[in-house]
């Protein structure tokens, strides 16, 4: 009896306490989702309206359940990328650029690096960082790092691969030689899925930058 009572508290005891700490991660998990579905489905609601202006009680609705999803899933990459897209979407709501609409496009940079510290190899956590930067017209290092990081990661990305390769055409006098190669693959790519729209940008500005890339349809 005794050697059963001992064997219960070496192994089945430890494996109680585990098993309670499983569950209540899986409860934070699960309400953190909730949070995330009443978001995606007043964020849904806003597209399929096209994109009509959205009240601030509602922007803050919306704030609010991605915070509250975060707060119970600190550091999930998916979280930070819709509170990114959110903040990115709140800034394109303002029509004149200012202060508030440079200060929602930073919280966009700062949730984008969040997201990528967390998931490194996201396409999308580059490429979104990329057109938010773009906006700010931040392009330093840190920019032309994203960029090669996106065209590396994503090379078929369809997101962001149009407006991606435009910034690239039509920063290229700027860009860093050592990603030149690998941009201009990533264009070449671009070409081949879209070219009707890459096609009138590149006989535009390509003459600057002589990517060799061919402009017939891919």
């Amino acid at each position: 009896m005794d050697n059963l009572f001992r064997w219960r508290t070496v192994f089945v005891l430890p494996l109680i306490i585990v098993m309670s700490g499983l569950l209540f991660i899986a409860k934070d998990i699960l309400i953190s989702d909730l949070h995330l579905i009443v978001a995606d489905r007043d964020i849904n609601s806003w597209q399929n309206k096209g994109g009509v202006k959205f009240s601030k009680q509602q922007w803050e609705s919306v704030e609010i359940n991605l915070q509250n999803a975060l707060s119970l899933d600190p550091n999930n990459p998916k979280i930070l990328l819709k509170l990114s897209a959110h903040h990115d979407r709140l800034a394109q709501s303002m029509r004149k650029s200012g202060w508030r609409k440079r200060r929602s496009l930073r919280k966009a940079v700062d949730y984008l690096r969040m997201a990528i510290i967390n998931r490194p190899v996201s396409p999308m956590g580059w490429g979104g960082l990329v057109l938010a930067k773009h906006q700010l017209k931040a392009v330093d290092q840190e920019f032309w790092n994203a960029v090669n990081q996106a065209v590396y990661l994503g090379p078929w990305e369809q997101r962001y691969s149009v407006a991606i390769s435009k910034i690239a055409i039509k920063l290229c006098n700027s860009m860093p030689r050592s990603i030149h190669g690998n941009v201009e693959q990533y264009i070449k790519n671009g070409v081949m899925e879209n070219s009707d729209e890459l096609v009138g940008f590149l006989n535009n500005h390509n003459q600057k930058c002589q990517f060799d890339i061919p402009i017939e349809k891919g």
